[in-house]
C-alpha cells in the first residue's frame, strides 16, 4: 500500500474545490466566523455569521448536486445562487427573532439542509439501489472524515503542546481551540467533499454492501429497537390493565425507538430480497405495525399536557412528528412500498413547512398561549375590554403560577406584541419597561405587579410550591406584654428548631410545618396557625403592589385554649405555598405565652 503523494493530494483538495466552490467558500467563511466567535462570545455578530455558513455547507452541497444532475451548465450557478439568497434572508430575519426561537429555528433548517443532502441527486430519479448506494457513501465518509480529522487535531494539538514545553514556546490556550476551529470546519469539509463520488449514474450499478454495516445493524441496532418496543409494548398492557393516562415521558422513547429503528431498516434495506437475510423484511413490516399502538400512547400523552398547559413549539413539534410517523408507519404497511427516499424527503418537507407561516410552529404556539392567558385573566377580571386591570379578587395561587409562566413564556419568546394590546396606558407609555428576550422575567414581574399579583418563578413550583418570603416594616410600636407568663425571642427559627417552654413544654413546628404547636409530653396542648399571616400579607401586597413591607400588626397571630393562650409577632415569615395551604421553612419574632393551671 503506498502512501498518497503530495501532488495527489493537491489535485485531489483542488479538484473538490473546483466542483464545490460555494461550499468551500462556506466553509471558510465559516472558519473566519467562529474564529471571530470565539474571541468575542456568544451573541454576536460573528455568530450570526456562523450559524449562517453552517446551514450554507448542507443547503449549498445539496443545490451543487442538484445542478449537477440537471446537466444545464447554468444550473451550476444558478441553483447555488438561490440558495445564497435564503442564507441571506435567514442572517436578515435573524436578529428579529427571539433567543428560544432563534436557536428553534436553526434546528429546523439545519435538519431540513441535511436532509435535503440525502436526497437531492435523486428528486428526479427513481432508482432506489443508486439512491442507497450514495447515502452509503456518504455515511461512510461522513465517519471517515470525522476520524481523520480527530487524529489530526490529536497530533498536531500534542505537537504544539510538545513544542511549548520542551522550547518554552508560550503557545496561548487558545491556540488549541483555533486548530481545532480550523480542522473541524474546513479540513473536515473539504475532505468530506472528496469523497462524494462524481459519476452518481453509475451508482444505480452498483451492489456491493459493506458486512459492517448489516453487523452493526443486525447485532446492535435490531436488538435495541425490539428491547425498546418490548418495553413500550409492557408499558401499554401496564396503561390498560391501570386505566392510567400515558405518562408524557413516553414520547422520548417512541422517538428513540422510532429514529433507531428507521436507521437499522436503512442500513439493511439491500438485503431485504436476499433469501439469507429474510429477517429483514419481518423487521420492517413488525416494526411499523410495533410502532402504532405507541404512536396512540403518545397521543393521549400529548393531549393531557395540551389540555392542561396549551401548545408550546417543543408540543408542536412533538404532535407533527408523531403525526409524519403515523403516516410513514401507515404508508408502509397498507402500500408495501420500499421507497425509501420518501422518509427523508418528507421529513424535510415537514420541517420547512412548520418553519413559517399561520400553520407554523411559532404562529401556533403564540395563538395557543394568547388564548390561554385570555381564558385565566378574563376568569378571574383582571382582562376587561381588552386591557388589563387591578385584580379585584383573590386570585388561585394555580391560576398565579399559570399567568406568570405563560406571560413570562410569551414575551421570552414572541416579545411585547404578543400581550402589547392589553397593556394599560401607564405601561403602554413607559419606555422601556416592557420588553422581552432577556428581559421577559424582569417585564413579566411589572406587568402582573400592575395587576396586583406576584410573579411566580419558574424555580419556584419545581417542588409543587411557590417561594415567598414576607417582613415587616421597621421600626415597629411598643407591644403589650399584658397577661402573658412567658417571652420567646425567634431571631431566626428553621424547621427543624424546638425550645423549651417552663416545665415539661417544648415548641416546635407542626408535622406538616403549616402551624407552631406547643407539646406537653406528646400531647399537643395548643396550635398556633400561621397561614392567617401569610394571607393578609398577600391581601396586603395585592393592594398595595408587591414589593411593600407589611405592618406589624398584621403579622400578629392569637391563639387560644382550655389550656393555654399565646400572641405571635412575627417579623419575617418564610416558605412555600401550596394548593393546600403554606408550608413555613423559617420564621423571625417574638412569641408570648400563658399555660393556664
Amino acid at each position: 500500500m503506498r502512501l498518497p503523494s503530495l501532488d495527489h493530494i493537491v489535485t485531489s483538495a483542488l479538484t473538490s474545490a473546483a466542483r464545490f466552490p460555494f461550499v468551500i467558500g462556506a466553509a471558510i467563511l465559516g472558519t473566519i466566523a467562529a474564529l471571530g466567535s470565539s474571541g468575542s462570545g456568544p451573541g454576536t455578530e460573528f455568530t450570526r455569521l456562523l450559524l449562517t455558513a453552517m446551514l450554507g455547507i448542507p443547503l449549498l452541497l445539496s443545490l451543487t448536486l442538484v445542478a449537477e444532475r440537471s446537466g444545464r451548465p447554468s444550473g451550476k450557478w444558478m441553483f447555488p445562487a438561490a440558495g445564497i439568497s435564503m442564507l441571506a434572508a435567514f442572517w436578515w430575519f435573524w436578529s428579529g427573532w427571539s433567543s428560544p426561537v432563534q436557536a428553534l429555528r436553526y434546528v429546523q433548517l439545519a435538519l431540513a439542509f441535511h436532509l435535503f443532502v440525502a436526497f437531492a441527486p435523486y428528486v428526479a430519479s427513481t432508482g432506489p439501489n443508486g439512491f442507497w448506494q450514495y447515502n452509503k457513501i456518504l455515511f461512510i465518509r461522513f465517519l471517515t472524515a470525522l476520524l481523520y480529522s480527530s487524529v489530526l487535531y490529536a497530533g498536531l494539538a500534542i505537537a504544539l503542546a510538545a513544542i511549548d514545553k520542551l522550547f518554552g514556546a508560550g503557545i496561548a490556550p487558545k491556540s488549541y481551540l483555533r486548530l481545532w476551529i480550523v480542522i473541524a470546519f474546513l479540513f473536515n469539509t473539504w475532505f468530506f467533499l472528496a469523497g462524494i463520488p462524481d459519476d452518481l449514474a453509475a451508482l444505480d450499478e452498483r451492489d456491493d454492501y459493506p458486512a459492517g454495516l448489516r453487523i452493526f445493524a443486525q447485532n446492535v441496532l435490531v436488538p435495541i429497537v425490539l428491547l425498546y418496543l418490548t418495553i413500550l409494548t409492557a408499558y401499554l398492557a401496564k396503561v390498560l390493565f391501570t386505566r392510567q393516562w400515558p405518562n408524557g415521558w413516553i414520547g422520548y422513547l417512541v422517538s428513540s425507538v422510532a429514529v433507531l429503528g428507521l436507521l437499522a431498516w436503512l442500513l439493511v434495506y439491500p438485503l431485504e430480497e436476499r433469501e439469507e437475510h429474510a429477517w429483514v423484511k419481518a423487521f420492517t413490516r413488525g416494526l411499523y405495525l410495533a410502532l402504532m399502538p405507541a404512536i396512540v400512547m403518545l397521543w393521549f400523552a400529548i393531549y393531557k399536557r395540551v389540555a392542561e398547559y396549551g401548545v408550546t413549539e417543543p408540543r408542536y413539534f412533538l404532535i407533527v412528528l408523531s403525526g409524519w410517523l403515523a403516516g410513514i408507519s401507515l404508508w408502509y404497511t397498507l402500500t408495501r412500498s420500499r421507497n425509501i427516499k420518501l422518509i427523508p424527503a418528507s421529513l424535510c418537507a415537514v420541517a420547512l413547512l412548520t418553519f413559517a407561516g399561520p400553520a407554523g410552529a411559532y404562529a401556533v404556539s403564540a395563538r395557543s398561549q394568547t388564548n390561554r392567558l385570555d381564558a385565566i385573566l378574563s376568569r378571574n377580571g383582571i382582562l376587561r375590554d381588552g386591557r388589563l386591570h387591578l385584580a379585584g379578587t383573590a386570585v388561585s395561587l394555580a391560576d398565579r403560577r399559570e399567568i406568570s409562566g405563560t406571560l413570562r413564556y410569551l414575551l421570552e419568546s414572541h416579545g411585547v406584541p404578543a400581550i402589547g394590546a392589553w397593556l394599560p396606558d401607564s405601561l403602554r407609555k413607559s419606555n422601556g419597561t416592557i420588553s422581552g428576550g432577556y428581559g421577559a422575567e424582569s417585564s413579566a414581574k411589572t406587568i402582573m405587579a400592575a395587576m396586583g399579583l406576584e410573579f411566580l418563578a419558574p424555580g419556584s413550583a419545581a417542588a409543587g410550591g411557590e417561594y415567598f418570603s414576607v417582613a415587616i416594616q421597621s421600626p415597629r410600636d411598643a407591644i403589650s406584654i399584658e397577661g402573658f407568663t412567658y417571652a420567646v425571642r425567634m431571631p431566626y427559627w428553621n424547621a427543624h428548631d424546638s425550645v423549651q417552654v417552663g416545665t415539661g413544654y417544648v415548641m416546635r413546628f407542626s408535622p406538616d410545618s403549616s402551624a407552631l404547636q406547643l407539646f406537653h409530653g406528646t400531647d399537643v396542648t395548643l396550635t398556633i396557625p400561621l397561614q392567617p399571616a401569610v394571607d393578609r400579607a398577600d391581601e396586603f401586597r395585592r393592594d398595595h403592589g408587591g414589593g411593600a413591607a407589611i405592618p406589624a400588626e398584621l403579622m400578629r397571630v392569637d391563639a387560644e385554649n382550655e389550656h393555654a393562650v399565646a400572641r405571635a409577632y412575627f417579623t419575617m415569615l418564610a416558605g412555600t405555598k401550596h394548593l393546600t395551604g403554606v408550608k413555613l421553612n423559617s420564621f423571625a419574632g417574638e412569641l408570648y405565652l400563658r399555660i393556664k393551671r
